[in-house]
Order: structure tokens, then sequence, then C-alpha cells
């Protein structure tokens, strides 16, 4: 079943037909909202992270948990606004999640940018003072 526009009073029952183990149903869901999902994601990602993390890797992890919750049963969907809602808010904590994640301590984009700029430097004298060509006017005397 292809879901389009037109069906979306069918989302709940794809819903329901994941819950029964049909493959298509999962695929059907994922093709519907991922993109839309992925453009909220990237929304909440800092740009310093795009390296890191995209949109794509957290409508991914939202999948996961969407389906593995919804196969346990923890979740009662009767309209394809509260499939949306749902799926709006485990996308906003995955993504600040993320974030969070790639800013702590060991893994600080922040840090990892100026080590590397200071690795770049060093390896660089004659930008380490800030004046081009340093290293050589040192040579000529």
């Amino acid at each position: 079943m292809r879901v389009d526009m037109d069906k979306r009073n069918c989302l709940p029952l794809l819903v329901q037909r994941h819950r029964q183990g049909d493959p298509d149903a999962a695929r059907d869901l994922f093709n519907y909202y991922a993109q839309r999902l992925s453009r909220l994601a990237e929304q909440y990602i800092s740009r310093k992270l795009g390296g890191r993390i995209e949109g794509d890797d957290v409508v991914q992890s939202v999948f996961r948990t969407f389906f593995r919750r919804c196969a346990g049963g923890e979740f009662q969907i009767d309209s394809s606004a509260q499939l949306w809602q749902l799926l709006v808010k485990i996308t906003m904590t995955k993504a600040r999640a993320q974030g969070r994640r790639h800013t702590a301590a060991k893994r600080d984009v922040r840090v990892e940018q100026a080590r590397t700029a200071k690795r770049r430097a060093s390896r660089n004298p004659s930008t380490a003072c800030g004046l081009p060509g340093h290293s050589t006017l040192g040579r000529l005397r």
C-alpha cells in the first residue's frame, strides 16, 4: 500500500498493520514522514554539529524507537494528527539529546575544533605567530 496525502486517514491503520508484523506498513510510514521529520530535526541540530550528525540520523533513531515501542503496544494512535504529534515529539527529544551528547565534555565539537586549529598551527610555524612568511624571515637573518 502506497501512502499519499489523500490517504492520511489510513495512517492509524498502517500503525495497526505494523503492530501485526506487516513490514510494508513500516516502510510506508517511514516514507510518508521521514523527509519532514528530517527537516524538523535539522532545526534543532546546531550548525557546528552538522559534520557529525544530520537530520536523517535523528530520523533513523526516531523510527527505531517508534517501531519498537509501537510493537510493544505503548501507543494508542487514533488519528494521523496524533501520530504526527508523537513523531514530532520523539524527533525533537532525540535531536536535543544528540546535541547534548555531542557537546558533552569529552565529545564537545568546539573543543575538537580548537584542538585541530592548535595542531595545524604547531605544524606550520609561519601561521603560529600570525605573520605570513615568519619562518622564512627567521632563516634570512
